[in-house]
């Protein structure tokens, strides 16, 4: 019998003190929400798993094409495929984390990920390689922060955007780290320093994973640290905020029948596809308005400062949204305006105030999008299987992200300019933009006007 995925669900209110006494439960050992030391622990471990992002294996990618005599098109070509294998190994992980919970899969990964990085240094040719990058990619941002971020949106409901934006603002940190590794590099040698950094990396992950718990029902709390009457009040919230979409709880099969899960699909491909392509030709980007590469840091400089307030003001407005009962859809309005000025800003670009205002652009866009994106799925359809719901999501914005800079290449190669595909890219983003206002309003006029039974 199939289950009305429109309806609204009964929920039992949670009752701290059977928690607390039940056997299978652990009691709390502090007395203060914990909430605040899991968000900590997985910070940690979030810039723990850095090292299979893209700009950590840059690192390497010279020493590396010179010591193994391959060309930068083969290596390219190498980091594609691993970033398309990954978005697929990334649903397992999904379904594992809902059965068995994010603490335990990283703990259980935590070493791996360490033998993977420096797995690194026994690299002979294409073949050990790609094996080495798909390892490095699966088990650290895959897996790890993966799980750590899961652990942030199961001990936070209501207050979930700012939390988010902390976890976020913290992982910024992260752009320190290329410039470290660069230097271990430098010293000991691509090969020692993977060794050296994976056992760093491992290390510091397997201390940040063994401090998680999975849920804060587990040690007798509730979400946001709420007593058990708000907390009562902050699930009926959550389940307005959404309106007839928002299923507190729902399954992936359920959220797969909304419209919300769609648009935020829709969403992620024409979001991915341009911070992607920008990053990977941002030298060419700004040569087309007749800047040089020494102009570059007028952009990342101020790329990186309004991407922290970036994913700040997306986490506040996506709380403001769920306090009020509001379409939490609409706080992708935030990101989605901040790209079209920056498509629409590339070409009036004529001085250097032009590049620090385009990079101060890119950046809020970056960072209210991680925010709003990573929290999104949590806010509609709530925690129990959340980790399905975000791995499924993910797989659209990943295989974007990994085609974002050959679409980007191709159109210049044709056009011999970007600005065909920029118009292309805002004509797109601004018909998503006017169907998010739309959907909201239908949204708010099915609440104001229920259907009569």
């Amino acid at each position: 019998m199939k289950r009305n995925f429109n309806a609204r669900m009964t929920r039992v209110p949670l009752n701290p003190a059977m928690m607390a006494s039940s056997p299978t439960r652990r009691r709390c050992s502090l007395p203060a929400f914990q909430g605040w030391a899991m968000l900590g622990y997985s910070a940690v471990g979030a810039l723990s798993a850095s090292s299979g992002h893209s700009f950590m294996i840059g690192v390497y990618i010279e020493p590396i094409m010179a010591d193994l005599s391959l060309s930068r098109s083969t290596v390219s070509a190498l980091w594609s495929l691993v970033l398309t294998l990954s978005s697929v190994y990334v649903n397992v992980i999904g379904r594992v984390v809902d059965a068995r919970g994010a603490p335990f899969v990283a703990r259980v990964a935590a070493l791996p990920y360490a033998a993977a990085v420096a797995s690194l240094s026994l690299a002979r040719g294409p073949a050990s390689l790609a094996l080495s990058f798909t390892l490095i990619r699966c088990l650290g941002p895959e897996t790890l922060d993966f799980c750590f971020r899961n652990t942030v949106f199961q001990w936070w409901n209501l207050k979930r955007g700012r939390a988010t934006a902390i976890l976020n603002a913290a992982g910024a940190t992260m752009m320190l780290l290329p410039a470290a590794l660069a230097a271990v590099v430098r010293r000991l040698g691509w090969r020692a320093a993977a060794r050296v950094w994976g056992c760093g990396a491992g290390l510091a992950a397997a201390a940040a994973a063994a401090k998680l718990v999975r849920r804060p029902e587990d040690v007798g709390q509730l979400p946001d640290g709420d007593a058990p009457a708000a907390d009562a009040r902050a699930s009926e919230s959550l389940l307005e905020s959404g309106g007839d979409e928002a299923i507190a709880g729902a399954t992936l099969g359920e959220a797969l029948r909304t419209r919300s899960y769609w648009m935020l699909q829709l969403y992620s491909v024409f979001g991915c596809l341009p911070w992607q392509g920008l990053n990977f030709h941002m030298a060419a980007v700004v040569a087309e308005r007749g800047f040089d590469d020494s102009d570059l840091a007028l952009v990342y400089t101020p790329l990186a400062i309004s991407s922290g307030l970036g994913s700040v003001a997306g986490g506040l407005l996506l709380d403001a949204l769920n306090r009020r009962g509001a379409y939490p859809l609409f706080a992708l309005l935030l990101p989605l305006l901040a790209i079209i000025a920056t498509l629409v800003l590339h070409f009036h670009l004529e001085s250097r105030a032009g590049l620090v205002l385009f990079g101060s652009l890119l950046g809020m866009f970056q960072g209210s999008n991680v925010t709003v994106m990573t929290t999104m799925p949590a806010t509609l359809f709530g925690r129990k299987h959340l980790g399905s719901i975000a791995a499924s999501m993910y797989i659209s914005g990943q295989l974007t992200s990994a085609a974002g800079s050959g679409v980007f290449g191709a159109a210049k190669d044709a056009a011999g300019t970007f600005g065909p595909l920029f118009q292309f890219l805002i004509a797109c983003l601004t018909f998503q933009a006017a169907l998010l206002v739309a959907e909201g309003g239908i949204q708010h006029h099915r609440k104001a006007d229920p259907p009569r039974k």
